[in-house]
Order: structure tokens, then C-alpha cells, then sequence
């Protein structure tokens, strides 16, 4: 390398964004990670970050705009928005949690199953996973809550079974990957069994990735299980479920604009947080 071109690499190097980091990770995972960590306590221990009652009313201070009594101020009922919101997160979270077993457990049997099955029955299944995977998740799921009915339990079901194609083609194609690396050659030349290639060898590669899968798709299963409860079709009032306090605040957004923007801030910063935590794993998993 001559001087010049030692001198031009050096100059973009330095010209180079450096990022920042905590802990020894950029400074935006760690805040994803902060936020997250916030989200666990409030759905397991709300009381340790909120210490009033999320049902409790009091008509004297309804419309109370955000300030030092009510940090992010009151609803039509004169109740807490940020004690809500705090105990709302254990609902949230269950629904975008359970939601998302159901999505990757349905993937995980649909897309391990079709790239280990003979070529004819990958080829049916296959081309059925893209054909779901063309509609969209609310589609499906407004499909399956109208057979099954409103309600938490619905809800779930529905988010859960809309988001298993999804998960069956990332599934399958990192089957399908796994499935023709040459380490299992290297199994099966060395004589192993097919059941303990597919056990020792071939599961371990997939299911790793699978992590990073439910990671991305718990923040996507509260943004869909909101939009649903927003509609009307999950939990009913007055459940502090965000997707519910941001309907019920749709029409006080003249008088009262924080009843509804403070549930759709947090449901925003979960999903937004629990993606970029998922990208961080799966850019550590795959070696970058």
C-alpha cells in the first residue's frame, strides 16, 4: 500500500461514525434492553413501579393533563394513565408472549416438517405456507376471532395462528439451509442414523435462530393484538390492555389528547425495542 492510499484509508476511518456504547453494546440496544428490562418488572411485579390501583376512579379529577399528581395525567374516569399502562404491560405481555408460542411452535412443525419430509409433501406444504404467508396477519386473525368470538383468549389464538406461516418460511428455509451443509454429509458419512443426524445435528442449527424469531415476533404480536383490542375485538373495558386504553381515549383527543398517547407510546417503544434487540441477536448469531 503507498503512502496516498495508506493516508486515504486512515482519513475515511476517521471520518467514520463511531458509535457509542454501553457496556461494551451500541447505545441504542442498551436503551432497547433498559426499556425491555422496565416492561419485565411491570408485568411481573407492577407494584414496585406503580402503587395505585389501575381500576380505581375518582370523577373529581378526570381530564387531569399530565403533571406532578398524575405523571402522564387521567382518563374520562379520573383513573391513573401511568398506573395503567404499568399494570396493563403484565396483560400486553402475556398476549404478545403467548401469541408468539403459538406462531413459532406452528412454524417450528410446519417448516422443520416440510424441509425433512420428502420432496413431494415439501412441495405441498411449501407452496401452503406461501399462500398464507401472502395474506396479512390482521387479515387472518379478524378471520379466526370472528369464528372464535372476542376476548383474551381469541385473541391470542388468532394473533398466534396469523403469524405461523411467517414463522414456517423463515423456519423452513433455515431447514432447507441446514439440511444440505456439508457438516451433515459429514454425519451421515461418518455413519450416524437419520434420527440421530436429525437430532444431534440438523435440530440444534434450527432451533437456535428460533430465539431470535421470538424475540422480533413478541413486539409484533402486541402491535397486532393491540390494533385488534383497539378495535374492539380483545380485552374489554375497562382493562388497562393498551390496545383497549388507546380505543377508549379516541374520542377525547381534543380535550384529552395523553389518554390516548401515552398507551400508543408504549406499545410503540415495545415493539420498537424488542425488534432492535432481536436484530442484535441475530447479528451476533450470525457472526457480524
Amino acid at each position: 500500500m503507498t503512502q496516498t492510499q495508506y493516508s486515504l484509508s486512515s482519513v475515511r476511518q476517521d471520518l467514520r461514525p463511531r458509535r457509542v456504547r454501553l457496556w461494551g453494546i451500541p447505545f441504542g440496544v442498551a436503551l432497547a434492553l433498559a426499556f425491555a428490562l422496565f416492561l419485565l418488572v411491570a408485568a411481573v411485579a407492577p407494584q414496585i413501579v406503580a402503587w395505585g390501583d389501575p381500576f380505581a376512579t375518582d370523577p373529581a379529577a378526570a381530564f387531569s393533563a399530565p403533571g406532578a399528581a398524575h405523571i402522564f395525567g387521567t382518563d374520562h374516569a379520573g383513573r391513573d394513565i401511568y398506573t395503567r399502562i404499568v399494570f396493563g404491560a403484565q396483560q400486553s405481555l402475556l398476549i404478545g408472549v403467548a401469541a408468539t408460542a403459538i406462531g413459532v411452535g406452528g412454524g417450528l412443525i410446519l417448516g422443520l416438517g416440510s424441509a425433512l419430509a420428502p420432496r413431494a409433501v415439501d412441495l405441498v406444504v411449501g407452496r401452503l405456507i406461501e399462500v398464507l404467508f401472502v395474506f396479512p396477519t390482521v387479515l387472518i386473525a379478524l378471520i379466526l376471532i370472528s369464528i372464535l368470538g372476542s376476548g383474551i383468549g381469541p385473541l391470542i389464538v388468532a394473533v398466534g395462528l396469523g403469524t405461523v406461516a411467517d414463522s414456517a418460511r423463515l423456519i423452513r428455509a433455515q431447514a432447507l439451509k441446514v439440511k444440505h451443509g456439508e457438516f451433515v454429509a459429514a454425519s451421515r458419512a461418518l455413519g450416524r442414523s437419520s434420527t440421530a443426524v436429525l437430532l444431534q445435528t440438523i435440530a440444534p442449527n434450527v432451533i437456535r435462530p428460533i430465539f431470535v424469531i421470538a424475540t422480533l415476533g413478541v413486539g409484533q404480536a402486541i402491535l397486532w393484538a393491540s390494533s385488534l383490542s383497539f378495535l374492539g375485538l380483545g380485552a374489554a373495558p375497562p382493562s388497562p390492555e393498551w390496545g383497549t386504553m388507546l380505543a377508549d381515549g379516541r374520542n377525547y383527543l381534543q380535550v384529552a389528547w395523553w389518554i390516548s398517547l401515552f398507551p400508543g407510546l408504549f406499545i410503540t417503544l415495545s415493539a420498537l425495542s424488542l425488534t432492535i434487540i432481536g436484530r442484535f441477536l441475530q447479528q451476533r448469531t450470525e457472526g457480524r
